[in-house]
């Protein structure tokens, strides 16, 4: 083998990895350094899982490890927190969670579809095993109160004068399975970038979101059915991602619209 040949096999074997490395966010158990607001590249990945994208560009806020005991001793997931900033405002945030091993371990027990309560919502798994479940549902008090390491990250929103909204609403993606595979998405949606007035009501029950009153409100109720018919696009593709596949979301049907109000 000449020396030139022999250099080129040497650098790619150590040039894949760190291109692999580059592209998850969580180094075995721990994550990754960033910077606050880091631009997150389409191609990276928590766990293997891809990341959801909604046609903006995610920022990195929060990076953390997990553990289904509390303790290390559990099986490990991956966390994270980012936001989609336009027009010099909030747009939208995701939170994610992935497992970052598998291992034998009792099934997820909890059945995120069971309520009746949502927005929207839809089942195409079994109960308590097997889940893939996607609702939508209106949250009040969003990033009122942050506790630990949530604070310092609202006071840096406020210091670059990104103020969150009160009331949001926000898409969940429930997908798990046997050995402690799990794969969460949540999209936090900012209503008021849509045109809709703001809701301050901190009652969950009592804001114009609640099913029984947004729901008979023409706007808004077309409002969650465009959101719906995302969400049904979005997970029909769950799967391919449970499995992390490359491109799972390719040719997802397009984020609705927004117009921001006068």
């Amino acid at each position: 083998m000449s020396l030139c040949r022999g250099l080129c096999v040497l650098c790619s074997i150590i040039v894949f990895p760190m291109v692999s490395f580059a592209q998850e966010l969580f180094s075995g158990r721990n994550p990754v350094s960033f910077s606050f607001l880091q631009e997150v590249l389409p191609t990276q990945t928590i766990g293997g899982y891809p990341i959801l994208d909604i046609g903006g560009k995610w920022k990195l806020v929060h990076l953390k490890t997990s553990y289904s005991t509390g303790t290390a001793s559990g099986l490990p997931l991956g966390n994270t927190y980012m936001v989609d900033i336009r027009d010099n405002k909030f747009f939208a945030a995701f939170e994610m969670q992935g497992n970052l091993e598998s291992m034998s371990m009792i099934d997820w027990v909890d059945e995120p579809c069971k309520r009746d309560d949502f927005l929207w919502k839809r089942s195409t798994g079994g109960k308590f095993r097997d889940i893939n479940c996607a609702t939508i549902n209106h949250h009040t008090n969003y990033f009122t109160s942050p506790t630990g390491t949530f604070q310092k990250y609202l006071a840096q929103f406020r210091q670059i004068g990104l103020e969150i909204p009160p009331t949001i609403l926000r898409v969940d993606f429930t997908r798990y399975s046997s050995n402690g595979r799990r794969l969460v998405y949540k999209v936090i949606v900012n209503p008021e970038m849509f045109g809709f007035k703001r809701d301050p009501e901190p009652l969950w029950g009592a804001n114009s979101w609640h099913m029984d009153f947004s729901l008979k409100d023409p706007r808004k109720a077309e409002f969650v059915s465009s959101l719906a018919r995302w969400a049904e696009d979005v997970q029909n593709r769950i799967d391919k991602a449970f499995v992390k596949k490359t491109g799972a979301f390719g040719g997802t049907a397009p984020f609705p619209s927004y117009s921001m109000p006068n």
